[in-house]
């Protein structure tokens, strides 16, 4: 028995549209003599609900139809596994395929294509994703487009570098031609690999910057231009390697800042200053800072707290930190002691202190 779920909250913005199509509904309902709802028309509703992202609205209309008797099919089922992408809800999307099968609901090929985008959208459930994968052919259903882009996000997620080289090459057998997407999502999965792997298996970590390294070149070979998120992704690898000089080659790549109007961000000019503070190398650090404000790209919180982390590893010496602490105060930026971030003040304050002690002692 599915308990109703309590009633969303509705905004202002929303709330009038809302409460037409309740009232639509509900005079559907009421007049079963010159209108049937039916599990089509519950369905149509619910994927409307589920797209607009109304999930909760979804569920409570799922529980009507529990009330309304209205026996779910194959469609509604599938709709139902979409409205568990957006909160991740893979045993619920699991438990609806069961629900499939004990009432006789043969899976179609888009019942496989959600129910594997379901299990992509978390790291812990990439094995439900090759199980429903291999069990959609087992099943007697072509892997369309739809399925393969499936599996690359799952791989994404999951950091699974060796399966998603698998799913790619059969994808490009089976004759489907990759597009800007499908490379975005390699390069994510190696650097979400890299960061997961990486540390403990330099071999591998090497693999991944390598393949990386090419992204962008075969991509031309195919006559496809990176977007931001690709730019980001291979960028985020080189970053996190941490190859700082490769990842500020890329970064300030004149090319991609001519044919991409929000490349380079602030996001990207963060992954680079970390990295070089990962490094120890303070200078290009701030010489990238210099760059930034050259380039109007102003630095935010996560800039300066990564300078900050950058200056305190800085053991033998406190001049970086009050480097730092002095373009702070020029650009009016709060020093940590007035921020939020106590644990970093605290470390400010105790390095600034020990070098004034030192000083003094002196």
């Amino acid at each position: 028995m599915i308990r109703r779920p309590p009633r969303s909250t509705l905004s202002s913005s929303s709330a009038a549209s809302d409460v037409y199509k309740r009232q639509v509904f509900n005079a559907l309902r009421s007049n079963r003599d010159l209108c049937t709802v039916d599990v089509v028309m519950y369905t149509v509703m619910l994927d409307g609900l589920f797209r607009h992202g109304r999930n909760d609205d979804g569920w409570e209309l799922l529980w009507d139809m529990q009330q309304n008797r209205i026996e779910l099919d194959t469609v509604a089922f599938s709709v139902l596994m979409r409205g568990c992408v957006k909160h991740s809800q893979v045993e619920k999307a699991l438990g609806f395929m069961e629900e499939m099968d004990q009432t006789g609901q043969a899976p179609s090929k888009v019942t496989y294509n959600t129910l594997i985008n379901v299990c992509a959208t978390r790291p812990d459930t990439f094995g439900h994703a090759v199980e429903w994968f291999n069990r959609m052919e087992a099943d007697g259903f072509m892997r369309d487009a739809h399925t393969y882009r499936a599996m690359q996000q799952a791989c994404a997620v999951a950091g699974e570098v060796e399966y998603m080289e698998r799913v790619v090459s059969e994808m490009e057998e089976a004759g489907f031609q990759r597009d800007t997407g499908s490379f975005e999502l390699e390069a994510r999965t190696y650097a979400i690999s890299n960061r997961e792997v990486g540390r403990y298996d330099h071999q591998h970590a090497g693999y991944c910057l390598e393949r990386a390294g090419t992204i962008l070149d075969r991509m031309e070979a195919e006559g496809l231009q990176p977007d931001v998120q690709t730019l980001s992704s291979v960028l985020r690898v080189f970053a996190e390697a941490p190859r700082p000089g490769r990842a500020l080659n890329l970064l300030q790549d004149p090319q991609w800042k001519d044919q991409l109007d929000q490349w380079p961000g602030i996001a990207g000019c963060n992954m680079v200053l970390n990295s070089f503070c990962k490094v120890k190398q303070l200078d290009r650090a701030l010489e990238l800072l210099d760059w930034m404000e050259s380039n109007a790209i102003q630095p935010d919180r996560n800039s300066w707290k990564a300078l900050l982390n950058g200056a305190l590893s800085k053991k033998k010496t406190v001049v970086p930190l009050v480097q730092v602490l002095q373009r702070m105060q020029q650009k009016g930026v709060p020093m940590p002691s007035q921020g939020k971030e106590h644990v970093e003040a605290a470390r400010v304050q105790q390095r600034l202190q020990a070098a004034l002690d030192q000083m003094t002692t002196e």
